[in-house]
């Protein structure tokens, strides 16, 4: 039971690692490109969003209509 809430930890700290590399390698680039950040951020927050929710949330969904009969 440790190993699984271990494995949840370092997906976890792999993602926020992921995201604290990517976002300012992105940042550079659009700068590079002159494109400024009322253009690309919204997508930028959402791109974070995603990849937390898919860090925090459950890989096995429970299903609340199986017991019901």
């Amino acid at each position: 039971m440790r190993t699984i809430y271990m494995e949840y930890l370092t997906f976890f700290l792999y993602t926020i690692l992921f995201i604290l590399v990517t976002v300012p390698v992105a940042i550079v680039i659009f700068d590079f490109f002159d494109v400024k950040f009322d253009v690309y951020g919204n997508y930028l927050f959402w791109f974070i969003a995603l990849a937390l929710f898919n860090a925090l949330l459950p890989i096995q969904q429970i299903n609340i209509f199986a017991g019901i009969r």
